[in-house]
This record gives C-alpha cells, sequence and structure tokens, in this order.
C-alpha cells in the first residue's frame, strides 16, 4: 500500500482506494519510536478520490450522471431562493 516515490525520497500511498484516512500510521509511529511528526498526511488541493458502487441494474457512469443532474437541480433551486435575499 506504501512506497517511496523515487523522485521526492517520501512516503507515499501506492493504492489510494486502500487508504481510509484513519491516521493509524501517524499515530504508530508516535508510539512506537516516539518520531511525532514523522508522517504527515496531506490532501491534494487538485484532486478528489470517490468510489461508486452499484448492484448492478445501472452503470456508475450512470450513477454519476443522475447524481450531479440531482445535484444541478437542489443547487438551482436553493439559488431561486436565495436570490431574493441579495437583492
Amino acid at each position: 500500500m506504501f512506497g517511496i516515490n523515487a523522485h521526492t525520497s517520501t512516503l507515499e500511498v501506492r493504492d489510494h482506494m486502500k487508504c481510509m484516512f484513519c491516521e493509524e500510521c501517524v499515530y504508530k509511529c508516535t508510539e512506537d519510536y516516539q518520531k511525532p511528526n514523522i508522517i504527515k498526511i496531506e490532501n491534494k488541493k487538485d484532486k478528489f478520490l470517490f468510489r461508486v458502487e452499484t448492484t448492478g441494474v445501472l452503470r456508475p457512469v450512470e450513477v454519476m450522471k443522475r447524481a450531479f443532474d440531482a445535484l444541478r437541480g437542489k443547487l438551482d433551486f436553493m439559488k431561486k431562493e436565495i436570490e431574493p435575499l441579495t437583492h
């Protein structure tokens, strides 16, 4: 799951889908080696990682399209509700 980046010589998660961001690695290093901050977990500001699971009735891409359509509808509704308050 982890590996050393050859370019930066830093420890990185190789399989992001297996990392749950539980920070157990941070606690374990601090506890076992008395070295706080030896591992630092940071988010990448330009990335968003998530998993789509289906029952098989719809393909994941169709689930995402429908989810974005629903979100767009809710945001449009909120915009209409908020606009009168801002003018």
